[in-house]
């Protein structure tokens, strides 16, 4: 076991089944890893020197973090360890700003007409967008007609939400602001490798969803940590805010801890040859998987799923 980097960070168990058995994915230095120049990780602790690692558990598979920040610091990841990313006003909304949006609002719309298959539209719809960041889901249900609300931890996008006019607050105030919200939609989208503390997270969106609600997440599996091992490429795969990477039972075993069942599933990331041939057989020899330099495998997919009875 590797030295925890400072005392906001702490050794867990597997969050899916409990395990303490792990076996060590990969650790190294912070300053291996490629930081971002962006985001400032000594308001937490870490300096190049400080050691991490990413463990698999042996019972479920699951691919995690750990040591991993403790829930009461994740605050300070998303906002004053970013704070130099927003300095000078940051994101301004503007008409440029609004431009640039736009594609990203078109691969939401995407998104909730998947899920909206699956829900009766019929009748007044409810929506809760966990982990909204600037809203883009929000907007896109509001010009549906959904009633949508949003939670993130980054206190700065949602200051931009309520900005744009959507019912967004930190993920902390919202059980304060609207206690009563029920929602027949979930939007977990590019979030849950981030999450710190999964039961707690789960438990919450379970109580805000009425039976028959459907959920929609994507996720990293486990392929996606296996290539950048192979590559010595953690840049965007971040020890610090990506820390959980899910096979795809491993992620059907938490939602149904939490009574969700699944109901349609969509990878990607399938069958995409990479063509340069150093890179090929780096990852033939390092992950030992002729098939995997051919293809990234399951390295991202998409579910969704049924709220079942509590």
């Amino acid at each position: 076991m590797i030295d925890l980097p400072s005392d906001c960070f702490e050794y867990i168990d597997c969050p899916v089944c409990g395990s303490d058995k792990h076996a060590v994915f990969y650790q190294g230095c912070y300053g291996d890893f490629k930081p971002k120049t962006t985001v400032d990780y000594t308001h937490i602790g870490l300096n190049k020197r400080s050691r991490l690692s990413y463990v698999q558990c042996k019972h479920c598979g699951l691919v995690f973090s750990n040591p991993r920040v403790k829930l009461e610091y994740q605050s300070l990841v998303y906002n004053e360890c970013k704070a130099a990313k927003y300095r000078d006003g940051g994101y301004e909304i503007n008409e440029a700003f609004l431009v640039r949006e736009r594609h990203k609002k078109i691969a939401k719309i995407q998104t909730l007409a998947r899920v909206l298959e699956h829900v009766d539209v019929t009748r007044p719809l409810t929506m809760l967008d966990y982990g909204s960041g600037f809203g883009h889901s929000m907007s896109v249900g509001r010009a549906l007609t959904i009633d949508a609300y949003g939670v993130d931890v980054d206190a700065y996008r949602v200051r931009m939400g309520v900005d744009q006019g959507l019912k967004v607050c930190l993920r902390d105030e919202f059980d304060q602001k609207y206690p009563d919200v029920i929602v027949d939609i979930v939007l977990v989208e590019d979030v849950i490798e981030h999450v710190v503390d999964l039961n707690r997270e789960l438990s919450f969106i379970r109580g805000h969803c009425r039976e028959g609600a459907v959920l929609y997440v994507n996720s990293f599996s486990q392929w996606a940590m296996r290539r950048n091992r192979a590559l010595q490429n953690f840049q965007q795969s971040s020890f610090i805010e990506h820390l959980n990477y899910f096979p795809v039972a491993t992620l059907d075993r938490l939602f149904r801890k939490h009574n969700f069942e699944p109901i349609g599933f969509r990878s990607s990331g399938m069958l995409q040859p990479i063509r340069k041939v150093k890179l090929w057989l780096k990852l033939c020899v390092v992950e030992k998987s002729p098939y995997l330099g051919f293809c990234r495998m399951r390295s991202n997919y998409a579910r969704l799923y049924r709220a079942t009875v509590v």
